[in-house]
């Protein structure tokens, strides 16, 4: 078959079934030969030199996902202080800039961070995980590796040859509902909670209390939680949202938004400690998510 118009040739049928089978939320991270992938991570083999390429032929056909730090695409930085200069990083930030997206950076590995407010976890803390997709590289620059996440299919930009329809999912004010990818990549900014269990925890069991994907609760009560006598809407239901069980937390929420102004009062009146598995670790993340989410939205 020749090859597709539109279609980075380095990208194979491999790459291309992988790509569309991955869902919003999903993780793809783009790395050099040198990079230790987990072994029980998928991997594909990216045909093409260059990482850069590599990101640029993959963001042409999904879209990303902004998420709590409103970065399209991390980058992995360069251990030296000149790392603005590195070559791999030049090349990534010309396609970003080609591409409208929004980059950050993060150090290979970890940083205790003395003196600062906290650890800053590095880039293979970020990215290493079974669930993220690899694509393999043959780009022998340092430090070519990239990640980011799968958006929604809407995202992409609509063309007078490939309409986009318009979403499904009810509108939402940003400032005040969260979707689980935006609380997960918060949450792996922080050491503390890089288990998961917290936020994992945290959304099944105000899944579970609140009837979301009940067959024997109309969907119509589904999300509701009582807080002090007062009934108020702690999960907002999308009209894509399906109930069907899935393994990964990640895919069970598709569809899901939590209401965080509920989560505000039911810290506030200390009823999330009294959830069965929740308790002051959950309590402690969701208060740094929501100051976090607070000084976000003040005017600059």
């Amino acid at each position: 078959m020749p090859p597709l118009k539109g279609i980075d040739r380095g990208l194979n049928g491999e790459a291309l079934k992988a790509l569309e089978e991955s869902g919003h939320g999903q993780r793809i991270a783009i790395v050099d030969p040198s990079y230790a992938i987990p072994e029980d991570a998928p991997v594909v083999n990216y045909q093409g030199d260059s990482s850069a390429t590599a990101l640029r032929g993959i963001l042409a056909l999904v879209p990303t996902e902004k998420l709590h730090d409103r970065y399209d695409v991390i980058l992995m930085r360069a251990d030296s202080e000149q790392w603005r200069d590195c070559e791999a990083t030049n090349a990534f930030e010309e396609v970003t800039q080609e591409m409208e997206l929004k980059i950050g950076y993060k150090a290979r590995v970890s940083d205790p961070h003395p003196g600062g407010p906290g650890p800053r976890v590095g880039f293979y803390d970020h990215v290493n995980s079974p669930d993220t997709l690899f694509f393999r590289t043959r780009d022998t620059k340092a430090y070519a590796c990239a990640t980011f996440i799968v958006g929604h299919s809407q995202d992409l930009e609509s063309t007078p040859d490939t309409p986009v329809p318009e979403a499904k999912e009810p509108e939402r004010d940003e400032t005040k509902y969260a979707v689980f990818t935006e609380m997960r990549s918060f949450m792996e900014q922080i050491p503390e909670y890089t288990n998961g269990q917290v936020l994992g925890h945290l959304w099944s069991r105000l899944m579970k209390e609140t009837g979301v994907g009940s067959e024997e609760i109309p969907r119509k009560k589904q999300g509701l939680i009582d807080v002090k006598g007062e009934l108020l809407e702690i999960i907002r239901i999308g009209e894509d949202y399906s109930s069907t069980w899935r393994p990964y937390m990640i895919d069970q929420t598709l569809g899901l938004s939590m209401n965080l102004e509920t989560l505000q009062k039911m810290l506030d009146a200390k009823e999330l400690r009294k959830i069965v598995y929740l308790g002051t670790k959950a309590e402690s993340f969701v208060r740094e998510f929501l100051a976090a989410r607070q000084d976000e939205s003040k005017p600059k």
